[in-house]
Order: structure tokens, then C-alpha cells, then sequence
């Protein structure tokens, strides 16, 4: 079948929908069908998009009743058009993640004025919004992520009032952000994470002072930041990973206020080693896949600090004795250090600690026995640990009713 037009169907709608899932149509057109619905029918789409493989263009037009698309959809993967001009004007949440064949939006997405969050994530192949998509004048959320085909992002994407979450996550091929995103002045949360063409960040970020989150992680090509950038002074988390931390942290005024940092795979010369300790409200560091050899004893003064992250920290073969001044410390995740041999005594001293994940340290020979003092304990993974000798007491009681919740462990 190449089309199939359901237009004021009334008790007809769901049995005409259920007809349609089951057959290889082309183009759908749903307009009117859902506005005129008896009283007595939910104004829904179909659960399931079963048999539609063909389908290329979806219109929704004036289905005004519409609240919400089912996640199925994401099943159409050869959809390259939606038509939603005019249309459901109660849709809060729109979501076309993973439609790798759609190429764009219709320019009348501003008539959604109702809309809320837009989920664009994984359309491998849109390149660019509508510059009517500044209209949607409800819009909180908007996510690009792995959006590969996007180059820019229009103008008007500035007159997005309400936006407090831009996810533009691995968008490869994005060069450049609009001057207009200064006017962004809700905007929360900006993810730029592997943006890896991106060269420059305009001026105009200096006018979010209400930013609170930014990730510039694996944003390869960036040169360097706009003087503006200082003026985030309500920055609390921040992504650098695989970036000049050393070079690019001092150009954050709000760096003491940090109270989450991304410095995953940064290597040590890049490693900001004498600013570390400056970081007094740092809540979350994540050191995953970095090239350090040996973790600073700055660190050791963050006594805010409730989770440090070392997965595949393969350089790494002991922490400093300091490590148990971290009191506050909650979760250590040391997973797949490859060169771990053993954990300082002073281990004993992190009474808050609640997870210890050695998963994959395969060269670990030994525990201290002083872990039998960190009473706080509910979970240990020793997974894979080959080379670890004995399991002590306080672990081996897991067994016989012990306050741990799980030890996983493979000889």
C-alpha cells in the first residue's frame, strides 16, 4: 500500500489504526481523525508500529486532541517527514528518538505551542531545525545528542524563552553556536559534550550568568574560551574531559564553587595538579580513563568530596596514605586500574564509604585489614581481582548475615 488517509473518522479511528499497523504503507495521514473522535475513545496513535517499515511521511494535521506520541514510533525507521502544521496543540512531549532516515522538521513545529520537551536525539541524519523553531515559546528541553548531520543551529533558537536544558551531545558536526543563545536567559544546562568541530564559543555566553551545568568534554577543536566565560558565576558542574584542564580551568572564576568535575582521559600534563585543592565544595570527581600515575596529594584535601571515580586509571598502582582524610567519601570506584596493587590502611579511616567497586584489578594482592572499620559499607565488587590472596574477615562474613550487601568474587 503507497497511502493511507484516515481524515474524520469518529468510532472508526481505532479499527482503522489497527488496520493500518498491519500493512506497509508509505504516507499516513491521520488529519482531523483524532479531534473528531467520539467522546468515549482516548485520542491516542497506536501503541505499536508493527509492519510499517515503508512508512516515509507521517501527517498529524489539526489531530488537536493528541497529548503524546508512543515511544514506537522511534520503529519507523525510514520516516524522513512529520506533519504536524496546525497541530496537536496539546502536546507537551515530542519524541522522534532514533529516526535515522528523518531529514527534517516541518517549519510549522512552531504551532506546538504547548510543547514542552523535543527529543531529537540519534536522528543521524537531520541537519538542522526550522528557523521557526523559535516559536515554541513552552520549550524546556531540547535534546540533539548524536545528532551527526547538524552543522548549526538557527537563530532563532534564541528566542527559546524557556529553554533551561540545550543536550547537543556528540554533535560532530556542529562548527559553531548562534550569537542568539546569549538570550537563553532560563538556560540551565548546556551539553556540548564530543562536539569535536566546534572552534569557538560565542561572547554572547557571557550573558547566561544562570548556567549551572556546562560540558565542553571532547570538544577537540576548541581553541580556546571567550574572556565572557567568567561571568558563570553560578557554575556548579563542569566537563573537561579529554581536554587542557591545566589551561582551561583558571579561566573559570567559579571554579571554587564546583561541586561536580568531568576530567575523564585527561592525560597528566594536562592534569590541573596545583589547582586541585582549591576546589573546596567539589562533590563528584570523575578521573575515569585519565593518564596519571599516581593520584595528587591535593586531592586528599577536598573534604567535601563524596565520589571520586578512577575506572581504567591504568598507571595507577597505590594511593597516597592521605586518601583517608577524604572522610566524606561515599562511593570509590577504582575498576579496571590495571596496575593496582593494594589500597593504603588509611582506607580504614573513610567511615562514610558505602561502595567500594575493585572490579577488574587484576593485579590487587592484597585489602587492608583495616576496611573492617568502615562500618558504613553496603556493597564490594571484587570481581576479577586474580591476584587477590585472601578476602578479609569482615568481607568473608557476607555469608553468614553481615551488614555488606554483595561481594562479587572469581578466582
Amino acid at each position: 500500500m503507497v497511502r493511507l488517509q484516515l481524515q474524520q473518522y469518529r468510532s472508526q479511528l481505532l479499527t482503522a489504526a489497527r488496520a493500518f499497523v498491519r500493512n506497509n504503507v508509505v504516507h499516513l495521514a491521520l488529519s482531523e481523525t483524532m479531534s473528531n473522535a467520539a467522546p468515549m475513545l482516548a485520542p491516542r496513535l497506536p501503541e505499536r508500529f508493527h509492519g510499517t517499515s515503508l512508512l516515509t511521511s507521517l501527517s498529524l494535521e489539526a489531530c488537536d486532541s493528541i497529548d503524546s506520541l508512543p515511544d514506537s514510533i522511534g520503529e519507523l525507521t525510514a520516516l524522513t517527514a512529520v506533519t504536524l502544521i496546525s497541530a496537536l496543540a496539546r502536546l507537551t512531549a515530542l519524541s522522534l528518538h532514533a529516526c535515522p532516515g528523518l531529514t527534517r522538521l516541518p517549519n510549522g513545529v512552531d504551532a506546538l505551542a504547548a510543547l514542552e520537551t523535543l527529543d531529537l536525539s540519534s536522528c543521524g541524519s537531520l541537519k538542522t531545525l526550522p528557523e521557526t523553531i523559535g516559536g515554541l515559546s513552552s520549550l524546556t528541553a531540547l535534546d540533539l545528542t548524536e545528532c551527526h548531520s547538524v552543522r548549526r543551529l538557527p537563530d532563532s533558537t534564541g528566542d527559546l524563552a524557556a529553554l533551561t536544558t540545550l543536550e547537543l551531545l556528540d554533535c560532530g558536526r556542529l562548527r559553531a553556536l548562534p550569537n542568539s543563545i546569549g538570550n537563553l536567559a532560563a538556560l540551565r544546562t548546556l551539553d556540548l559534550h564530543s562536539c569535536a568541530s566546534l572552534r569557538v564559543l560565542p561572547d554572547a555566553i557571557a550573558q547566561l550568568p544562570p548556567l549551572t551545568a556546562l560540558d565542553l568534554g571532547g570538544c577537540s577543536s576548541l581553541q580556546s574560551l571567550p574572556a565572557g566565560i567568567r561571568a558563570l558565576r553560578q557554575l556548579r558542574a563542569l566537563g573537561l574531559a579529554a581536554m587542557d584542564a591545566r589551561g582551561l580551568l583558571p579561566r573559570f572564576r567559579c571554579a571554587a564553587a564546583l561541586t561536580s568535575l568531568d576530567l575523564q582521559a585527561v592525560d597528566a600534563a594536562r592534569f590541573p595538579a596545583e589547582r586541585i585543592g582549591a576546589l573546596t565544595a567539589l562533590r563528584s570527581l570523575d578521573l575515569s580513563f585519565s593518564q596519571l600515575a599516581a593520584l595528587p596529594q591535593r586531592m586528599c584535601t577536598l573534604a567535601a568530596l563524596t565520589d571520586l571515580d578512577m575506572c581504567a586509571c591504568a598507571r595507577v598502582a597505590r594511593l597516597p596514605e592521605a586518601l583517608g582524610e577524604l572522610r566524606a567519601l561515599t562511593a570509590l570506584r577504582l575498576m579496571r586500574c590495571a596496575a593496582l596493587t593494594q589500597l593504603p590502611d588509611s582506607v580504614g579511616a573513610l567511615r562514610a564509604l558505602t561502595e567500594l567497586n575493585l572490579h577488574e584489578c587484576r593485579a590487587l594482592t592484597r585489602l587492608p585489614g583495616s576496611i573492617a572499620q568502615l562500618a558504613a559499607l553496603q556493597r564490594v565488587d571484587l570481581g576479577n581481582c586474580w591476584a587477590l590472596r585472601r578476602i578479609p574477615d569482615v568481607l568473608a562474613r557476607v555469608a553468614q548475615g553481615s551488614d555488606i550487601y554483595a561481594v562479587v568474587y572469581a578466582t
